[in-house]
């Protein structure tokens, strides 16, 4: 999924980090419930599974939140897109540590 994310052009994430970042932007609130819903879905049911839905929630959106920021660092040319893989990893088993985190190649 990392991966999927470092293709994004930088343009394009700095809107999604919008989104992800700045809950202040009311007129954003529809567009950012939609995109949280399906960032939601991607991750895998083990993450809707803690002991309250709206912790789980947020672990997601912080672990987004984090993702997107190693993925502009990337962009950069501060880290190798190998580095932050492993980085990105580490992040989600550290978010969520009950789910298995799968690394493709």
């Amino acid at each position: 999924m990392f991966r999927y994310l470092l293709t994004i052009p930088s343009a394009d994430r700095r809107i999604i980090r919008l989104l992800v970042a700045d809950v202040g932007v009311h007129a954003l609130d529809r567009v950012r419930q939609r995109f949280r819903a399906d960032e939601l879905s991607r991750w895998p049911a083990e993450a809707r599974r803690l002991d309250d839905p709206k912790v789980g929630s947020a672990l997601v959106w912080t672990a987004t939140s984090a993702l997107l920021a190693l993925a502009d660092a990337v962009a950069a040319g501060d880290v190798t897109a190998d580095a932050a893989t492993e980085v990105a990893v580490r992040i989600a088993g550290a978010v969520l540590p009950r789910m298995e985190v799968i690394r493709s190649q």
